[in-house]
């Protein structure tokens, strides 16, 4: 736990994006291209940021989900909103499909 007084020198990035040892994250930004992932998302997808990297997060959806427009109803979300939660299938390196709970944040940093 951090007390108020201390977060002024408090490293969010590496405590929640570097550090995390069981939350898979991606940077993602404004048109969907992934950006950067954490190594818990490799261990837990099977991606290597050469696999990943440069590409539209839709190809983590379902083709299901993707007839859904559910990748483009993320986006919209969080830009609009500032955040985005769901529950869906992913798509794993090998093809297989995992339910998991999402959550998107709208981040902005000068």
């Amino acid at each position: 736990m951090v007390n108020s007084s201390s977060l002024s020198g408090f490293d969010y990035y590496n405590a929640l994006f570097v550090h995390t040892k069981m939350n898979a994250v991606l940077l993602i930004d404004p048109n969907g291209i992934i950006l950067e992932t954490n190594d818990a998302f490799g261990l837990s997808f099977g991606y290597t940021e050469d696999d990943i990297v440069g590409q539209h997060f839709s190809v983590l959806f379902s083709d299901a989900d993707k007839k859904k427009d559910l990748p483009e109803r993320e986006i919209r979300m969080v830009l609009d909103t500032g955040q985005s939660f769901d529950n869906n299938y992913m798509v794993n390196k090998d093809k297989k499909l995992t339910w998991v709970s999402g959550e998107s944040v709208l981040v902005t940093n000068d």
